[in-house]
């Protein structure tokens, strides 16, 4: 008994079990099915674009957290929906973006991106579960999962972003998806040295960490602290 995305009259999305060649399904089954019907209904609502907040992209150079793009909000119009690998897609011209859904029931598996000018980015649909089942909701399904897919952030991640590139290029291996520890923790009993966010005023990167640039190791009056 399949559960499918609907559209009601009134233009309010709900679910519901096709009856056609019914039969008792598992609980198990039932939240698969529950999960396509809402990977489905994703499609539906960023095929016509809107504004999408996205979220920063950092990585490390030592314990120094580099800033290599920030949140923002970002125009698409109508997108292309799966294409190549993709669960949705729009070109800017010299630059794309590639969006791809997860949900329990589907990961996306990141493979090498070709395409240096292609920024990927996953968005978790988990959140939609809850908010679903939630009884004290004052809003629509199809509301809260364009919310979901739109203004939430913590449900956000790149996989590439083409200005990367850059740092990869000048970093090389000493580029990193983590720190090699925790230096909040590690500074924890070190009252007089502060973490901030800075920028180089001679090499224009921007870091939180100390104040020191951790690429050409300018400090005091060649640094200057940004938000």
């Amino acid at each position: 008994m399949p559960l499918q995305a609907r559209q009601g009259k009134v233009n309010q999305w709900h679910f519901a079990h096709s009856s056609r060649g019914a039969s008792k399904l598992t609980e198990k089954e039932c939240d698969f099915s529950f999960w396509v019907s809402v990977l489905s209904m994703a499609k539906q609502i960023i095929s016509k674009g809107g504004t999408l907040t996205v979220p920063s992209c950092t990585k490390y150079l030592g314990h120094d957290e580099i800033f290599i793009t920030d949140e923002k909000e970002v125009q698409l119009p109508e997108l292309e929906i799966e294409k190549g690998s993709f669960d949705a897609y729009y070109c800017f011209g010299k630059y794309s973006i590639g969006l791809n859904f997860t949900t329990p029931e589907k990961e996306y598996h990141a493979t090498y991106v070709s395409n240096k000018g292609v920024g990927v980015l996953e968005i978790s649909l988990s959140r939609a579960l809850n908010a679903f089942f939630d009884k004290t909701r004052r809003s629509d399904f199809k509301n809260i999962l364009k919310e979901i897919i739109f203004q939430d952030v913590d449900n956000k991640k790149w996989i590439y972003h083409p200005k990367i590139e850059y740092y990869i290029n000048r970093y090389g291996e000493r580029l990193q998806d983590k720190p090699p520890y925790d230096l909040d923790f590690v500074l924890g009993g070190m009252g007089h040295v502060r973490l901030g966010c800075y920028e180089c005023v001679h090499c224009k990167l921007r870091w939180r960490g100390i104040q020191e640039c951790p690429d050409c190791h300018n400090r005091n009056s060649q640094v200057v602290k940004c938000r």
